[in-house]
């Protein structure tokens, strides 16, 4: 009897389509360093607020979407947001700008 490959090509196809989200989520994008080093000095919260930011994501382009986390530190002028992106059991935090955050 010959091989059943086609378990082999749902893992592949699998594969594939976990490439294609992950692109078409895109990478969240932060304030640099050196834009960060402008806002002024740092500041932590003692418990997570909750907030919406507008946080750019680079796709093929840059795209801001609205997402729903926590402030975890902010400085004059940024804050630093944690979220969970839809799909993934992993926290992103990324510094953004203050006036891209707003409490929930």
């Amino acid at each position: 009897m010959g091989q059943n490959r086609r378990y082999d090509l749902v893992g592949r196809d699998l594969d594939r389509w976990e490439r294609r989200h992950r692109a078409k989520a895109g990478e969240p994008l932060g304030l640099s360093p050196e834009q960060l080093k402008l806002t002024g000095s740092r500041r932590d919260s003692r418990e997570p607020i909750p907030v919406e930011a507008r946080v750019d994501h680079r796709v093929v382009y840059d795209e801001p979407l609205v997402v729903e986390a926590v402030a975890v530190a902010w400085t004059d002028d940024a804050v630093l947001v944690r979220w969970t992106p839809t799909g993934s059991r992993t926290p992103v935090e990324r510094w953004v700008w203050a006036n891209a955050v707003r409490r929930r």
